[in-house]
């Protein structure tokens, strides 16, 4: 199945139209196990911050507006659906356009879902996702600053390179990107993939950053950016057809 095909007979409310969707359980067809997203191109990137000449590893994903809605609805039916086993979203498989070799093969949604298989501690208290409000928003190329980071850093989407055991990445092997972290970081993710399929969204790149930028991801994730066409990451690299 493609991604992009995920949750097509879903409609959402426009950005003009300052309505929501509440999504549930019942919002999604359990996600497969297995997808591909042919127009989906992931780079190995690095931003380098000064002083300090510190250097973060990025996660670029460059696809069109409705691979992306796919995925915040394939992310969004992995919470309602508790999917426990990762799913698989094969990506188009060329060099990358920044400075390695290492192919990405795979996106791999492997949410985190804690202590939740096991017995809970005295006075812990398990929740399981009932219900999700969407309002589709105008967003800018660094989504959340201020009030919108949440106390809780951990509550902020994580992504992170890795080999197919989820080890050290080898420039001779393919590599594959893990993600989104918890659930409420993988939730507010998939709002902001949402948000930039909006066809009333202007922007062309959309950028979470560690701590050293303008934060948008969890303590020990890669930084993760968006790109549509018209963004630096996304030019010069053409979408099979």
């Amino acid at each position: 199945m493609k991604l992009s095909d995920f949750g097509a007979d879903i409609s959402l409310p426009a950005l003009s139209d300052e309505d929501c969707f509440v999504f549930r359980r019942s919002s999604f067809p359990s996600p497969p196990r297995q997808l591909v997203a042919p127009e989906l191109h992931v780079v190995m990137g690095g931003h380098c911050y000064h002083p300090g000449n510190l250097t973060y590893p990025v996660v670029a994903l460059c696809g069109p507006k409705g691979t992306f809605r796919g995925l915040g609805l394939v992310l969004l039916a992995s919470v309602f659906h508790q999917a426990h086993q990762r799913i698989e979203i094969d990506v188009t498989n060329i060099d990358s356009v920044e400075s390695t070799k290492t192919r990405v093969t795979q996106l791999r949604i492997q949410l985190d879902w804690g202590r939740r298989d096991e017995e809970p501690n005295a006075g812990q208290i398990i929740v399981d996702p009932i219900a999700y409000k969407y309002f589709p928003r105008s967003r800018r190329k660094w989504p959340w600053s201020g009030d919108e980071i949440p106390a809780d850093l951990s509550h902020l989407p994580m992504a992170y390179f890795g080999d197919d055991e989820g080890f050290e990445v080898r420039s001779d092997r393919p590599a594959f990107v893990y993600g989104f972290g918890g659930i409420e970081g993988s939730i507010r993710i998939a709002e902001l993939l949402l948000d930039v399929s909006q066809e009333g969204n202007a922007e062309f790149e959309f950028d979470l950053e560690s701590e050293m930028g303008c934060r948008g991801v969890a303590p020990g994730s890669a930084e993760i950016s968006i790109n549509l066409p018209g963004s630096f990451r996304y030019e010069g690299w053409v979408p099979p057809e």
